[in-house]
């Protein structure tokens, strides 16, 4: 018997192998001046990319349940250094979904705009 958790498991790694999410830098000027402020260090690009990297099976979970869409805003919350990423997915090809960053804070209990979907990792 195979349970409903293989079957959904399957599905997202399928639809992971053809859809990407793109994870690049290219965030709005509030986000770029966020980096520094907020907090008591500077928020470094790898640690905003790594932090997005980790939650992209997360977001592709939330695509697959309908959850989440293209223009949505997504707010990923690492819970170890209170990093909060917010951004919005957008489509720019066919297999490609790009993460736009809008803006970044360290901030422990950040509580985002009603409407965004919360990914902690």
């Amino acid at each position: 018997m195979i349970s409903l958790q293989t079957i959904l498991e399957k599905a997202i790694a399928s639809f992971s192998d053809t859809i990407k999410i793109n994870v690049k830098i290219d965030k709005t000027i509030h986000a770029g001046e966020r980096q520094s402020r907020h907090s008591d260090r500077e928020i470094s690009e790898d640690e905003i990319v790594e932090t997005i990297q980790q939650a992209t099976e997360k977001i592709l979970k939330l695509m697959v349940f309908d959850k989440v869409d293209i223009g949505d805003f997504v707010h990923i919350h690492n819970t170890k250094t209170n990093l909060n990423v917010i951004g919005a997915l957008e489509n720019k090809t066919n297999n490609y979904i790009d993460f736009f960053v809008v803006t970044v804070m360290v901030k422990p209990n950040f509580k985002p705009k009603p409407g965004t979907k919360t990914i902690r990792i």
